[in-house]
Order: C-alpha cells, then sequence, then structure tokens
C-alpha cells in the first residue's frame, strides 16, 4: 500500500500503439504493476494503465481533425508545433511528478527529455528504442526539411546520448546514425533484430 508522498513509480513508458503492444504492455506489467504506460497512434495519446494509488491522469488527447485539406495545409505548421510539444511537456511532467525508476520510449523528442531528466536525477535510467532513421535529404518542403533533418536528427542525437540505452531495430538505424554524426553515437546500444 503507497502513503501520501510516497508517488514514485517504477516504470514509465510511452509506445507507438501497433503489433507487438499487447506483449509490450504485458511485459511492463510483469516487471511491475506499478508503471505507467501510454501508447500513441495517429490520433491520440491514450492510457493503458495506471496504478490504483494515482487517482487522476489524462486517459487520453486526440490529436486535432481537419476537415478541410486546404486548412490543413494552413495549419500544418501549428498542427506539428502542437505534436511536438504535447508529448514532450505532458511526460516531462510525468517525470518530474512521479520520478519513475526507468523511463521507457520510442518518442523521439520523449527521449531526449528524459535523458536529460535522468541526468538531473529526476529518473534513475532511460531507455530510448528507435524504430526508424528519420533523416530525409528533399528539400522540396522547407518546413518538411527543417523537421526531419534539423529538428528531429538534434533530438535524436540527444537522445541516443543521454540515454543509459538505445535500442534499435534494426542494426541499418545504428549505421545510418553513425554515419551521419561520423562516429558512433550512444553509450550502450542494442539491436533487436537480427537478434
Amino acid at each position: 500500500m503507497k502513503t501520501k508522498g510516497d508517488d514514485r513509480i517504477d516504470l514509465l513508458a510511452f509506445k507507438v500503439e501497433g503489433f507487438g503492444s499487447d506483449t509490450f504492455a504485458i511485459d511492463v506489467l510483469s516487471y511491475s504493476r506499478n508503471s505507467i504506460l501510454y501508447f500513441w497512434n495517429q490520433e491520440r495519446i491514450f492510457l493503458v494503465y495506471k496504478p490504483d494509488h494515482i487517482k487522476w491522469l489524462p486517459s487520453a488527447i486526440n490529436y486535432p481533425r481537419i476537415p478541410s485539406r486546404r486548412l490543413f495545409w494552413f495549419l500544418m505548421p501549428f498542427i506539428g508545433l502542437y505534436g511536438f510539444a504535447l508529448p514532450i511537456f505532458m511526460f516531462g511532467c510525468l517525470c518530474v511528478r512521479f520520478r519513475p525508476k526507468v523511463c521507457w520510449t520510442e518518442n523521439t523528442w520523449v527521449a531526449a527529455v528524459w535523458g536529460g531528466a535522468r541526468k538531473l536525477g529526476l529518473c534513475k535510467y532511460s531507455i530510448y528504442s528507435v524504430g526508424d532513421w528519420l533523416g530525409a535529404s528533399s528539400n522540396k518542403n522547407l518546413i518538411i526539411y527543417l523537421a526531419n533533418n534539423v529538428l528531429w536528427r538534434s533530438f535524436d542525437y540527444l537522445a541516443a546520448t543521454l540515454s543509459d540505452l538505445m535500442v534499435n531495430l534494426t542494426k541499418e538505424i545504428g549505421e545510418a546514425r553513425d554515419q551521419f554524426w561520423g562516429r558512433r553515437v550512444g553509450k550502450r546500444v542494442y539491436t533487436s533484430f537480427p537478434p
């Protein structure tokens, strides 16, 4: 039984919803039921599990839906900023509030923030799981170019260097990152496939 003021959790996880999500949830809960688990997809961020002693957390936060394609392109910079800032703010606050022992995410923005939080002593370990290397070489759209080639790569570098463990889905992901930066990036790197 948790007492007042003893809200520290064992694991805070933020994962893409998809293949393997159910297994991941089972793994998290087998590690510790004193965990908070969120998934996200193209439409929303949603709570999968929280311990009973934590009384309030948002159960879902929906991303905006724009009915008109013309309006979407007009609002795209603001939607992108919202999609970038929302998880950083939300999971940064959760990390400060609950001071998890382990922070695990597939989200590059959040991984960079949690890596910094670990340096400040707000979590004990941070794990960054990487499913792709996003850098695009096209100059066709300035906003997309800056988002993929400047912002995303910078946050990926921070996440990779500040995390205790980086899990690359394939060896090619790690090789692309290392080739771009001209050196091995990350302290402890594990590759999921091939095992």
